[in-house]
């Protein structure tokens, strides 16, 4: 069975939060409180 990827991260609280504060764009993508930069690349926490 063949699932995509992305599929997964639906579920999931900080991806949900991460996503509702990249679309409704009232914080700029460094200041957003899911994500942190590590080694220059801001991934979620």
């Amino acid at each position: 069975m063949d699932i995509p990827k992305h599929s997964s991260h639906f579920g999931d609280k900080t991806f949900t939060k991460d996503l509702l504060a990249t679309i409704s764009g009232d914080i700029d993508r460094n200041g957003i409180p899911s994500r942190k930069k590590v080694d220059g690349e801001l991934i979620l926490v």
